[in-house]
């Protein structure tokens, strides 16, 4: 039984955060032999694991690369250059057999166990449970690396073993007799304030001597802001955790900070390839609101003076930036969907661009804005949404939202026929003007608001973002945004809603006749974003009227029912 799909690019990736510590596992291999994750680290080893399935096509692919029995031959226990990692083959399915690990089944790509040199593991029902939820596998072939010191690794050029060597020899490293410590970042780390912030650093020895103390230095925007005097006691691949460590800055939009480790032992660090932990993005958000923002991104500078934006994943390329492709032609700024080369996976975490906060005292205020989008194909789902928060930044709730392939709240503005080929507006009817309510937080003084782009299919475009004060009285609903998916649905449906305040919602389902099929109604749903599961096994073939009432207010949309 396939239990995930299939992926394989030549970039597979598990999806605990790299730089985290890696939990330990302890299984034996086909022939009996005990392999304990931490007692291989403890003797100086890299551990490469290759999470595979027999009957997964991608998996067999990579396997015939001979990529990882060639790094093994080269580096592992026995290898003819070096002796420092070693590669597990891990396979994944409960009811794999011999049978199908040799070949002999119609369920397998082939014989994994002829002319793999290096340990194959078959995880029982209990085993493939416990590691598959502490290394958060979502699909095979998933190939990932353990330095000495416990740190999980990405990795990014599996094909071939000298690329993946090199990789390693860059993130991974033998004790020495000198002094070396290592700084990681302890997690994937970005953040979004308007105050100070509290990094996390994993610190580690990699010297064959204890490391007793160190210096940790915090530079923002090429300014050493702190130097934190570490001190205690780590014995070589040893590591702890630095945090509750503040820094901060008065000046609105991005920032970078770095973190380096200096002085071990307040000795010269022998090695400075580990010295510094990744940049870490901080966007530092205005504590009070301005004036009501009006932008056309006609200026030199991008992001405009008070903005800022952040990248969803830090190895991710697709980012907000300028483009004169701007309606009408005068700037506009655009999320590179089309050309993201080097990014591994779909971006989950959305990239966002923030506006200034906005102060609404005496006002009535409404979101206007141009979008420009061409829907690449049926495969491709790009996505825009927009999310207001009143907290500087703790709990944003949606209030508009986009996509390809669904029809009642389309996103592209623009029908082409050809292949997209990094889109760009053509003409002004390209265009098209969005406008979203934001009645329901008249009146508050600090409003944040910001932008987020998923996908990967072409590129969106956006100019003209203006937050303008509405004449006379908006009528203010808290129900601010309800989607249905999937849309056909068959035997469920998610409704997602947002709420600008805690409020009773009735959920209805009426058939074309107008026939009651459905209702629920849920006392007190909080304000902020939703997700309802509608149960629809009971309701036959056809089209539907979903209406959600939410205090005074009511949206509907149309269902569609295959089952």
């Amino acid at each position: 039984m396939c239990f995930f799909c299939c992926t394989f690019t030549f970039n597979a990736y598990a999806q605990i955060p790299d730089g985290s510590i890696a939990p330990n596992f302890s299984f034996k291999d086909i022939n009996g032999n005990a392999w304990n994750l931490y007692n291989l680290l403890a003797q100086g080893k890299t551990v490469v694991v290759d999470v595979s399935t027999t009957w997964c096509g991608p998996c067999w692919d990579f396997h015939r690369s001979k990529a990882l029995d060639s790094l093994n031959k080269k580096h592992g226990p026995n290898g003819t250059v070096s002796k420092e990692i070693v590669v597990l083959f891990i396979e994944a399915d409960e009811k794999t057999t011999m049978a199908d690990l040799q070949g002999s089944t119609s369920g397998t790509q082939g014989n994994w166990i002829s002319g793999t040199s290096y340990p194959i593991i078959d995880l029982n029902a209990t085993e493939r449970k416990s590691f598959e939820s502490d290394y958060q596998i979502n699909g095979y072939p998933t190939v990932f690396s353990v330095c000495p010191d416990k740190i999980y690794r990405q990795n990014a050029r599996i094909e071939h073993s000298e690329y993946l060597y090199k990789e390693l020899s860059t993130k991974c490293f033998a004790g020495t007799p000198a002094a070396d410590a290592s700084l990681h970042n302890s997690r994937e780390q970005k953040f979004v304030s308007c105050d100070s912030i509290q990094p996390e650093v994993i610190l580690a020895n990699y010297s064959t001597s204890p490391l007793t103390s160190a210096k940790i230095n915090y530079t923002l925007d090429g300014t050493v802001q702190k130097t934190y005097n570490w001190t205690g006691n780590l014995a070589t691949y040893a590591n702890t955790t630095i945090k509750n460590i503040k820094i901060g800055t008065g000046f609105a939009g991005n920032h970078k900070l770095v973190v380096t480790v200096s002085s071990p032992n307040a000795a010269v660090d022998t090695r400075s390839i580990n010295d510094t932990a990744a940049i870490i993005p901080y966007t530092k958000l205005s504590p009070t609101g301005a004036n009501l923002v009006t932008e056309s991104f006609s200026g030199a500078t991008f992001p405009p003076s008070g903005w800022g934006f952040q990248q969803g994943n830090y190895w991710d390329k697709r980012k907000w930036s300028a483009t004169p492709y701007g309606k009408p032609g005068n700037g506009a700024v655009l999320n590179n969907h089309f050309n993201w080369s080097n990014s591994p996976q779909f971006n989950t975490n959305g990239n966002s661009l923030y506006l200034p906060c906005q102060k609404f005292t005496g006002i009535n205020p409404k979101l206007t804005f141009d979008l420009a989008h061409a829907h690449l194909n049926e495969n491709y789902d790009d996505q825009l949404i927009i999310k207001v928060s009143t907290d500087c930044g703790l709990n944003w709730t949606t209030v508009y939202m986009k996509q390809d392939n669904d029809p009642a709240n389309a996103l592209e503005t623009v029908t082409i026929s050809t292949y997209p080929n990094n889109y760009t507006p053509a003409s002004q009817s390209d265009w098209r003007n969005e406008t979203v309510s934001l009645a329901a937080y008249a009146g508050k003084p600090n409003v944040y608001i910001k932008f987020e782009s998923f996908g990967s299919g072409t590129n969106v475009f956006l100019d003209n973002i203006n937050i303008v004060n509405v004449s006379g009285v908006e009528e203010n609903h808290s129900l601010s945004y309800m989607s249905l998916s999937p849309n056909p649905a068959a035997d469920q449906v998610q409704m997602n809603l947002s709420l600008t305040k805690t409020e009773p919602v009735i959920v209805q389902i009426y058939n074309v006749l107008g026939e009651l099929q459905y209702m629920n109604q849920w006392k007190n749903l909080p304000e902020g974003d939703n997700q309802l599961t509608i149960p629809l096994e009971k309701m036959t073939n056809g089209i539907y009227h979903v209406i959600v009432h939410a205090g005074s207010g009511s949206v509907e949309k149309k269902l569609i029912i295959t089952h």
